[in-house]
């Protein structure tokens, strides 16, 4: 297990893309474009980590006012014991 792995096991990550809607566009595009963000992360993540700790990634697109409305990756890590909130 790499040194990342051994960091974050037991830990749940949460990966959240936001996105600043910049002029004109479909809002499907800017939430694609959060959530590919988010998706591409997260799977960076997992391969600089380990196969052991995939599952406790998570990923989610959050496009202009649905988040910060800034262009960010927040990256949030969960150390307590039990369930991740949705």
């Amino acid at each position: 297990m790499s040194a990342l792995g051994r960091l974050l096991a037991g830990v749940r990550v949460m990966v959240e893309s936001h996105v600043k809607p910049a002029g004109k566009g479909a809002e499907a595009f800017w939430e694609q474009l959060a959530v590919n963000r988010a998706d591409l992360i997260r799977e960076h993540l997992a391969v600089k980590a380990g196969e052991n700790i995939t599952s406790s990634i998570e990923a989610k697109g959050l496009p202009g006012k649905l988040g910060l409305n800034i262009n960010a990756i927040v990256v949030k890590l969960d150390f307590s014991p039990g369930e991740a909130e949705s």
